[in-house]
């Protein structure tokens, strides 16, 4: 019996978009997530400016085949944001557009001082990268030295914060592996969430990697 293969006819599609509603912060990204690899192009006019939605200016970029990111030229200003994109500008690596041939984005951007900050210090030795993630999104900073980090212009929400030591500068926490043997980086995960409320700055958020 012969076997026939069959070309992928099945178009890619959008699994996540950050902001997904809510709030974010002036200074935030937008992203996209595909459910499969995508072509690296860069989609030119993707916003559609109407009575009811804006056209932004910015910088995409692909941090890797399945995430687009979208940088504002300027920080937006505080207030209510209704974007649509033009999804079909986007394929896949077999040249089939996404699925969503439009894009919807809502959310709103917070005044400056309605957003909160914490920070604290992390024991673990060499480099240490801190994240501190949320349903609206995830932030990224490296502690200083003596292993102080701080966290600003957050919205309010709840964060789950962790922290690894960077042994081999790859930017990447090291799961460690057998052959050839290598451990796992020190790891350090605060077991409670972190809450934040609007203008609140909380300074004794501290872990430590073991």
């Amino acid at each position: 019996v012969r076997g026939a293969s069959r070309q992928d006819r099945s178009p890619p599609m959008l699994v996540g978009r950050f902001p997904e509603g809510g709030t974010i912060a002036p200074g935030d990204s937008l992203e996209l997530l595909f459910g499969e690899g995508m072509e690296r192009v860069i989609p030119v006019g993707f916003w559609v400016g109407t009575d009811s939605t804006q056209a932004l200016v910015g910088e995409w970029h692909w941090p890797s085949p399945t995430r687009l990111v979208f940088r504002p030229e300027a920080s937006l200003s505080p207030g209510e944001y209704r974007l649509r994109g033009r999804g079909w500008l986007l394929a896949d690596r077999a040249g089939l557009a996404l699925g969503d041939s439009l894009v919807d984005l809502s959310f709103e951007v917070m005044a400056p001082d309605e957003l909160a900050a914490f920070g604290g210090r992390v024991v673990a030795p060499g480099a240490i990268w801190v994240t501190a993630r949320s349903e609206k999104g995830r932030y990224l900073t490296r502690a200083d030295s003596v292993g102080a980090y701080l966290f600003e212009a957050l919205p309010p929400g709840e964060y789950a914060v962790h922290a690894f030591a960077d042994v081999d500068g790859d930017g990447i926490h090291g799961k460690g592996q057998r052959e050839p043997y290598a451990p796992a980086e020190p790891y350090g995960r605060r077991p409670a969430l972190v809450e934040l409320a609007k203008g609140q700055v909380v300074e004794d958020i501290d872990l430590e990697c073991r």
